[in-house]
């Protein structure tokens, strides 16, 4: 049997090539290396080409091709031999010393030979950002040879987000390892989500009379973190076997660094009336002549400044005169005394979106000067510069009627302010940074008693978080008071406290009250009889004081210093009656300081009179401690 020619057909079972890259990601300065697949029939050779490109999607933190990786923006070629199925791109990062987020670029496939695709073309190369910056909190410190122990503070920014090891070396110093101090680690541990860490020292005493000795330390950078401007340390042991001049930095440290977060508290509560004031078109300014202390009279805190309402924008500027005495007490009875004055400017800002919301801005900055007295024969003199920055918001929950009734508010506000003194021959330049978040409630009930008389009692509690140098942690705040008052007696009353009632930070207190009674014989007018009386205690408008913990081997002396401010004034015609002339004769007491002033305001009494107050006084201020002061100020308010 004979067979012709067969016809026989092999149905291809081999899929159609194709070609995919995959997302890659390494540590900055470090090589990203791209792994490309071939799919599918595999027998032939291939070749594919790529190329590198800026992420430019939404949301991408883009990597520069001129700063963060080296480009390919011209096309390269990928060449597979028969039976390969696997390719590799690199493409080299640069290391920075920028602290940023993880950025991306992107490498892109093109041009695949006939006969195959891609099912995959772009991939995203991930930089691990490396960059942490740690640096020593102080570039020096003292301690007294018999204080056992000594911490020395490292800052880490930003938080690690793992547990990260510091390392430390030692480069110099006099001292000696197992004579004048203990072994010292050579590293220690931030953890995860903190921002600081203490690197223990424990200080040997002996019975040696000697000079004083050193001890030197540096921060090594790897490649995990680099090192920022103050990367050396140096601690002096102070010997206490002879008479040693000690001048404590670090007490200026924290007493500075307090006295920032008081004067930041303090601005803030000063502005308030002006931002939470009824929002009319107007423009309310102030000349200040040579004085700038706060006007003393009861329950007004306002500082000097002025602002403009213009629709729902109020924009303004505010000065105040912040003032802090205070001391400090070291080993071997070594006790100062500090004190500060700062004059600060602070523009602010706020915008009523709807009758129930305002939100609100604040900036700050000021100079003035800081003295550390160690005894009445040596005193060490700084500059101080302070500056500030703060925003919240107020939301009206219930709103009360014309007649009076409960009104809620929830608050929330948020402050960062940094202290930094100069330095002297014998004193460090130190700087501290405080943070402070805070959220709340705040209400009151104005109930009318009687035709003329009211009574509004008044609560607020809120949940803070503090951060920075000083004390950390969160807190609950609350505060509560009442006031009545009689327009028909022309007697008002008001009484007002408050309290840190609980806080991490075990040895974190403040607290305070003040107590306000103002008599006016004629409250429809300022004519006639009217006399004040404030007492208070707690931060106060022009001074500031704070508690350090007592366990502190440098304690700061504040305490709950108190206040007092009394005045009498009688109002008469003026100018044709068109206005009241006000003289008053004023006392105040402030812990170890009190004052007189004898002035006299103008205030208009008629309407259409032209909207001008003018406030003149001569002030005498003095303390057992320094010469009287004398001062003469002006003020004058004017609306149009």
């Amino acid at each position: 049997m004979t067979v012709g020619n067969v016809e026989v057909t092999v149905a291809d079972d081999d899929a159609t090539p194709t070609f995919a890259i995959g997302d890659a990601s390494a540590t900055e300065g470090e090589p990203i290396t791209f792994t490309v697949t071939r799919s599918g029939a595999t027998g032939a050779a291939a070749t594919i080409s790529w190329n590198t490109a800026d992420d430019t999607s939404d949301g991408a933190d883009q990597a520069s091709s001129t700063a963060d990786y080296t480009p390919q923006a011209t096309v390269q070629s990928l060449s597979f031999a028969a039976g390969e199925t696997e390719q590799t791109i690199t493409v080299q990062t640069t290391q920075d010393t920028l602290v940023e987020p993880d950025e991306t670029f992107l490498v892109q496939l093109s041009a695949p030979s006939a006969g195959t695709s891609i099912t995959n073309g772009t991939a995203i190369g991930t930089i691990e950002d490396n960059d942490y910056t740690v640096s020593f909190a102080l570039a020096s410190s003292q301690v007294m040879e018999d204080d056992v122990t000594h911490g020395i503070l490292i800052r880490m920014e930003p938080p690690p987000e793992v547990d990260t090891e510091i390392h430390i070396t030692l480069n110099g110093g006099t001292a000696q390892p197992g004579v004048d101090h203990g072994d010292i680690p050579e590293t220690v541990e931030v953890k995860k989500g903190e921002s600081r860490a203490e690197v223990p020292v424990e200080i040997l005493d002996d019975n040696v009379q000697e000079t004083d000795e050193t001890i030197s330390m540096e921060l090594v950078a790897n490649g995990i973190y680099n090192t920022g401007a103050i990367d050396e340390h140096l601690v002096t042991i102070n010997d206490n076997d002879r008479e040693a001049h000690n001048w404590p930095s670090e007490a200026l440290w924290k007493w500075q660094t307090r006295f920032g977060r008081a004067v930041a508290e303090q601005v803030l509560e000063g502005i308030a009336t002006r931002i939470d004031a009824s929002p009319w078109e107007q423009t309310e300014g102030t000349i200040a002549g040579y004085s700038l202390d706060l006007n003393p009279t009861p329950c007004e805190d306002v500082p000097h400044g002025a602002d403009q309402t213009k629709g729902k924008w109020l924009v303004g500027v505010a000065v105040m005169q912040s003032r802090g005495e205070g001391g400090y007490s070291g080993p071997e009875n070594k006790n100062g005394d500090i004190s500060a004055s700062l004059t600060s400017l602070v523009p602010y800002t706020s915008l009523t979106t709807s009758e129930r919301l305002r939100i609100w801005g604040a900036l700050g900055y000021g100079n003035g000067w800081i003295t550390l007295q160690p005894d009445p024969e040596r005193i060490e003199k700084a500059d101080l510069s302070w500056s500030m920055a703060a925003v919240g918001i107020r939301s009206k929950q219930i709103v009360p009627t014309e007649s009076g009734g409960l009104s809620v508010d929830v608050v929330a506000d948020a402050y960062w302010t940094s202290t930094r003194s100069s330095g002297t021959e014998n004193l460090s330049a130190v700087s501290g940074n405080v943070t402070r978040v805070r959220v709340g409630v705040e209400g009151n009930w104005q109930m009318v008693m009687l035709d003329d008389s009211y009574l509004t009692p008044r609560v607020n509690i809120s949940l803070r978080h503090d951060g920075g140098d000083a004390e950390t942690g969160w807190g609950v705040e609350a505060g509560t008071g009442i006031n009545w008052s009689d327009l028909e007696s022309g007697l008002e009353i008001d009484l007002y406290g408050w309290k840190l009632i609980a806080h991490s930070d075990d040895h974190f207190e403040d607290q305070g009250y003040a107590f306000t009674v103002i008599y006016e014989s004629n409250p429809y007018s300022e004519r006639g009889w009217s006399a004040s009386y404030r007492q208070a205690m707690g931060n106060q408008p022009n001074d500031v004081f704070e508690s350090l913990p007592e366990s502190d081997p440098l304690g700061y002396n504040g305490g709950d210093s108190l206040g007092r401010t009394a005045e009498i004034a009688y109002g008469m015609p003026a100018f044709d009656d068109q206005y009241t002339s006000i003289p008053y004769v004023s006392v105040s007491e402030y812990g170890e300081s009190h004052g007189l002033s004898v002035g006299g305001r103008l205030t208009p009494a008629e309407p259409g009179t032209p909207d001008l107050n003018l406030d003149v006084k001569g002030t005498r201020r003095e303390s057992y401690a320094s010469e009287p002061d004398y001062s003469v100020g002006m003020e004058v308010v004017t609306r149009w």
